[in-house]
């Protein structure tokens, strides 16, 4: 069972922080725990990263991380927060929903496809901290939402992602 009451974002940049979307997300963070202050924020990253973060924001960073423990944060997170600027795809994305966790990004590149347009995370248009700060207290503010957008994002990725979906594809097989 996964507790969505627990506000706990995430957010996963093994290295480009920036590209990822972590000084964007962590404007928006600030935004949004001046109305949330149980707000949660993980960041998982190289240690270059660490040097991003303001030391009056109160986030819990992680570096170098065993897969067990990466896995976990993803089964405790409420929602992945990844506004990334320019990624074509966004492994992560997939990762996430996977392990029903919704997401939250940028309306652009891969994501729409990867979030069902909307169905399995959040679709933010602006790269504006306003824009993925409201998208965070709208999520947050409707648990059930998020359990819903989690177990559909879960069943998206099972049934569309697979080593044996691309070869069939690749095959013309159906």
């Amino acid at each position: 069972p996964k507790d969505y009451t627990r506000p706990r974002l995430l957010f996963v940049a093994k290295h480009l922080f920036a590209a990822k979307g972590g000084n964007l997300l962590l404007d928006a963070f600030r935004i949004a725990r001046r109305k949330r202050p149980d707000l949660v924020l993980t960041i998982v990253g190289d240690e270059r990263s660490r040097a991003f973060i303001p030391a009056d924001l109160e986030v819990d960073f992680r570096a170098h991380l065993p897969l067990s423990e990466l896995q976990r944060l993803f089964r405790d997170a409420s929602l992945l927060t990844q506004p990334m600027l320019n990624d074509p795809w966004g492994q992560v994305y997939l990762e996430a929903l996977l392990s029903r966790t919704p997401v939250l990004g940028l309306n652009r590149n891969g994501l729409p496809e990867i979030a069902g347009n909307g169905r399995h995370g959040f679709l933010i248009d602006e790269a504006d901290p306003q824009a993925p700060a409201g998208a965070i207290l709208q999520a947050m503010a409707d648990p059930q939402r998020l359990a819903d957008m989690g177990e559909s994002g879960q069943q998206h990725v099972l049934q569309s992602y697979s080593w044996e979906i691309a070869a069939r594809r690749m095959a013309y097989i159906e």
